[in-house]
């Protein structure tokens, strides 16, 4: 059986779903669990976040992606 991404591939190919995971805080979902952190209420996003104009909190970017 395949490992790491491979099986991530070889599992959407077999026609599953792949497992998503949600931020508690603003919503955010993603497929790879490594974007969040454990806390109090469930997932939050492991960079953080900040409120947007309208007051709504939106995940922060990761500061050591290149852009």
């Amino acid at each position: 059986m395949p490992s790491g991404r491979n099986n991530e591939h070889f599992k959407l190919g077999a026609g599953e779903e792949p497992e998503t995971f949600c931020c508690a805080e603003c919503g955010y979902e993603h497929t790879k669990k490594k974007l969040f952190k454990q806390a109090e209420g469930g997932l939050t996003c492991s960079t953080g976040h900040y409120e947007d104009k309208t007051g709504q909190p939106k995940r922060n970017r990761n500061p050591y992606a290149t852009r």
